[in-house]
């Protein structure tokens, strides 16, 4: 595809021959004592992109990121039909890697002769993101409905800030500025009709 990692240009001759991300995936799901299950997974991918016919590369080394998650859940904490599940996550993100940018631009302003750029940008993450999240849900009103509770704990990056335009793609990407971490939380409870098996 004309991207990279989620990230298109507007110029089609940026990203023209696409990129190959080679993903690991490893998960488990294990029994514990006290009728808890304990799974997890991750993931570690390596991209690089065509280093010909395109403007916007990966530099030689390639991108290399990675994902995780892990969860705790239990069947009936307090009653013989409630379930409760914590996690703990972080998205996929970059841990290191270069863009390279090759592009055409007026060298002399007085005669308007173009000369070849050279341009590199770090898009590895600053900051390493996570969520935690909880949730709980229990039968009421005689097993018709279920009563849930859910809470979520988030760090994101600030929303970037406006710039004057560039000619790199490389420095008007959509890779989000993550310099500062900010901390987000959400919850709340929920009451729905349960769906009786015929």
């Amino acid at each position: 595809t004309s991207g990279l990692l989620g990230v298109q240009s507007m110029d089609p001759t940026d990203l023209a021959g696409g990129s190959t991300t080679l993903g690991r995936t490893l998960g488990f799901d294990v029994v514990l004592p006290g009728d808890l299950l304990l799974s997890g997974s991750g993931l570690w991918a390596s991209t690089r992109s065509d280093r010909t016919g395109q403007s916007l590369t990966t530099d030689r080394s390639g991108l290399t990121s990675a994902s995780f998650a892990f969860a705790v859940s239990r069947t009936g904490l307090f009653t013989d039909s409630d379930q409760a599940r914590l996690s703990l996550s972080q998205p996929l993100h970059t841990l290191s890697g270069k863009l390279d940018y090759t592009g055409v631009q007026v060298g002399d302003r007085q005669s308007g002769a173009l000369t070849v750029v050279h341009q590199q940008v770090d898009v590895a993450s600053k900051t390493t993101p996570f969520s935690a999240e909880f949730l709980y849900s229990t039968p009421v009103f005689k097993r018709t409905a279920e009563l849930g509770l859910y809470g979520r704990v988030e760090t994101a990056s600030p929303p970037r800030r406006r710039q004057r335009p560039t000619t790199s793609p490389a420095a008007r990407s959509a890779w989000p500025s993550d310099q500062e971490r900010t901390l987000r939380r959400g919850g709340g409870l929920l009451i729905r009709p349960r769906l009786q098996s015929s």
